[in-house]
Order: structure tokens, then C-alpha cells, then sequence
């Protein structure tokens, strides 16, 4: 009796079980491989997606409260004197707001360097400066003024919790 050759035999073609085994390892290595890195691009891709939709969104909010008021509360906002914040449109026209879960609007009051005419170092409260007048005293307090000028805060944030936040200045002249 001959003892079983463990290979080939002369002639014969084709591939034996463990090297079928091997290259369909492989190539489920590479598969997996593959799938993985498309999952990460398409997340990716969402994430950038979202972040570019609230930079539209604080864009076109800073837009509505710094453009000139027309009387047209679709499209501009009238400046407040003295106020601490401006309320958040539910539509702008023109304009598809998504769902955010929160967005805000404060104000900040005016600074020296916010002021016409005014350098500095004069003080954030100085109403009674003859260089010029405030536009109003707020709180009944010769203190705390309102200059014509405010810087205005905008902080949003979507259902994902990624934030947002875009500063834009405002004037009674527009």
C-alpha cells in the first residue's frame, strides 16, 4: 500500500480547501474593511451637513437683525432701546428656519469702541459724556445707556445638540 500524498499530483489544477478558506478570509477582511470606512465618510458627511445648516441659519438671522428696518417685521427688526434681547423669528421670508432646539438673541450693551466719535478709554457706563449724547438712559439710571449701538449675540442649537453662536452689531440708524 502507498502512504497518501499530501499535495498534488502532477497535472492535476485547481485550489485545495485551505487556500479557498484563506482568500475568502481575505477578502471578507477587505469587505469589512471597506464597509467600515463608508459608514465613517457618510457620518462625516452628516456631521459637516448639519454644522454647514446652522452656520445658514445664524447667517441668515444675523442678517434679519442687522439689516435696516423697513417696517417689515418678515424681513428686518426694529432696534429696541435698552433691551437685554430680541425675540427669535419663527419665519423670516424667503427663509426655511429648521427645527432647532434652542436659539437666543442677547444683547450686550454698547462699547466705547462701538461708538462714533468716541475713543477710548472712556467707560462702558459713561452716560454723561459731552462727546456724545446716549441715545436713552435705560433703567431710570443715568448709568447705564443706551448708545445707538448693540452688539447682538445669536446662539443656536440644533435637535443634536451641536451649537452655534455668531455676533452681529446693530444701530438706531439701521
Amino acid at each position: 500500500m502507498r502512504p497518501a500524498r499530501l499535495g498534488r499530483r502532477r497535472g492535476e489544477q485547481g485550489l485545495t480547501l485551505i487556500e479557498m478558506l484563506v482568500a475568502i478570509a481575505l477578502i471578507t477582511v477587505a469587505v469589512v474593511g471597506m464597509a467600515g470606512a463608508v459608514a465613517n465618510v457618510q457620518k462625516s458627511a452628516q456631521v459637516t451637513t448639519d454644522q454647514t445648516n446652522l452656520e445658514v441659519v445664524a447667517r441668515e438671522l444675523g442678517d434679519y437683525y442687522r439689516a435696516p428696518y423697513n417696517g417689515d417685521t418678515t424681513t428686518t427688526v426694529q432696534y429696541k432701546l435698552c433691551t437685554t434681547s430680541y425675540a427669535i423669528p419663527s419665519a423670516i421670508a424667503g427663509v426655511n428656519l429648521p427645527t432647532l432646539k434652542s436659539a437666543t438673541a442677547t444683547v450686550t450693551k454698547s462699547t466705547a469702541a462701538t461708538r462714533v466719535g468716541v475713543s477710548a478709554p472712556f467707560p462702558l457706563e459713561d452716560c454723561n459724556s459731552q462727546v456724545v449724547s446716549p441715545q436713552q438712559s435705560c433703567s431710570g439710571s443715568p448709568l447705564y445707556c443706551d448708545w445707538g449701538v448693540q452688539r447682538i449675540t445669536i446662539t443656536i442649537t440644533a435637535p443634536d445638540n451641536r451649537s452655534l453662536v455668531r455676533v452681529v452689531y446693530k444701530a438706531t440708524s439701521t
